[in-house]
């Protein structure tokens, strides 16, 4: 029986530098990456209407401007141009069960759209690799290529140069005030400081 119901992890950064800022605004980072095993879950259910449609856990439709939508709307481009058999009508039903707050820099969005391209890479059959997928996935967001990798690293570039770090077991407390903060806002800061590359 094919499994539906898939775990969308959080992250949290136990260090954060910038270092530079790159001509399209992106900015350069380093950072210490690290999975946490609390997270949203996805309910992915393939099939061959053409469409990709998703939904909050009350069932009501998302916008298409959706990072799980672009995802997917990515992947299956991605069929299309390697022109796998019936890639037209490669369709998906999301269900999205929300438990990262938005805005948390949790990297609940990131992780969703990682897990709906890896599922979606299995299920649609088109057989990228991960570093195809992390590829394809850092033109939606820069931390889709650490959820795909699922793995604590240091990251540096934008965060898709990763660098695999083994880490012992710790606990977390993760408190979250109930003050949204956009990661593209907190970027855009004129006071935000820039710290030169130690090494």
């Amino acid at each position: 029986m094919i499994n539906t119901t898939w775990f969308s992890p959080a992250k949290i950064n136990l260090f954060l530098y910038v270092t530079g800022i790159r001509s399209d605004g992106y900015h350069y980072i380093q950072t210490f990456l690290q999975l946490l095993d609390y997270g949203d879950t996805l309910k992915i259910i393939p099939n061959q209407t053409g469409f990709i449609q998703i939904f909050n856990e009350k069932k009501i439709f998302l916008n298409v401007d959706n990072i799980i939508f672009r995802a997917a709307a990515l992947l299956k481009k991605q069929a299309l141009i390697l022109k796998k058999k019936h890639a037209l009508n490669y369709g998906v039903k999301i269900f999205l069960k929300k438990r990262l707050p938005i805005g948390s820099g949790l990297g609940g969005g990131s992780s969703n759209a990682a897990t709906t391209l890896i599922v979606l890479n299995k299920l649609w059959n088109v057989q990228l690799t991960l570093k195809e997928l992390s590829s394809l996935g850092v033109k939606v967001g820069a931390d889709i290529p650490f959820f795909i990798m699922g793995h604590t690293a240091l990251a540096e570039g934008i965060g898709d140069v990763l660098y695999p770090i083994k880490s012992q077991k710790k606990w977390y407390l993760v408190v979250y005030p109930n003050i949204p903060i956009l990661t593209r806002n907190i970027f855009s800061n004129p006071l935000l400081r820039i710290k030169k590359k130690t090494y």
